[in-house]
Parts: structure tokens; sequence; C-alpha cells
């Protein structure tokens, strides 16, 4: 939960991979990622005055894993996007807070490799 304690205390805008975009308080944002241990928190930067948000298969990926995969062919391909709750549009703009959107994923969905029988043997 490293990510989470550098906003300690504040409302985090969470995006939640198929089910949506809401405002969580920190309490309930850690339970509900200990009732789902298998997600994994990746946030975004959200932008000054910017009133949509665009969210592309590579903003579900940690740093580490788009250094592996850098060549993927969807890397920017679209999942999600959508217009900012007023009220994260405003607190964002005029008190600079809502600076990022956690992405929450299953680790299970992400990059998969698929390795040929053949170049097995080759490694």
């Amino acid at each position: 939960m490293e990510i989470l304690s550098k906003d300690s205390g504040h409302d985090f805008l969470v995006y939640i991979q198929h089910k949506g975009m809401e405002v969580m308080t920190e309490a309930n944002l850690r339970k509900y990622l200990a009732e789902q241990p298998d997600l994994t928190v990746i946030p975004k930067d959200l932008p000054r005055g910017s009133l949509s948000i665009h969210i592309a298969f590579e903003d579900t990926l940690t740093k580490e894993e788009r250094a592996e995969h850098p060549g993927l062919p969807n890397m920017k391909s679209s999942l999600a996007g959508g217009t900012l709750p007023p009220k994260v549009f405003f607190k964002r703009l005029l008190l600079n807070q809502f600076k990022n959107l956690y992405i929450l994923t299953p680790r299970s969905s992400r990059v998969f490799v698929i390795v040929d029988e053949d170049e097995e043997g080759k490694e």
C-alpha cells in the first residue's frame, strides 16, 4: 500500500477495471483492496484543468511491465474514457487535490506473453 501512503487522509479517484470510476475515502479503498487481494493499484497523473480522462492499456501496467514489453502493438489502445465528476474537477483545479487517478486492475488480466513451444528450448 505504499502508493496510497503519500496521499494519506484524502479522498481518492479510483477506476476499477470493468466497473467504472468513483471517489473513495482512504478507509474504503483500503478495505476494498483487502477484500480483493488480486488487484494491483497503478497511479495515473490527472492533468490540472482537464475535464475528461482517457485510460489506455499501458495505464494498467506497472513501470516494470512497460519496460519488459515495450513493443506490444496494443499499448495505446483505449480501455475507458469519461468525464471527471464535478467535485473532482473543481478540487483538482482550485485546491490541487486529486493529482492521480488510481487504477485498480487484476494482476491476472494484464500482460500475457505467448511463447512458441519451439522457442522455449532455445533459452
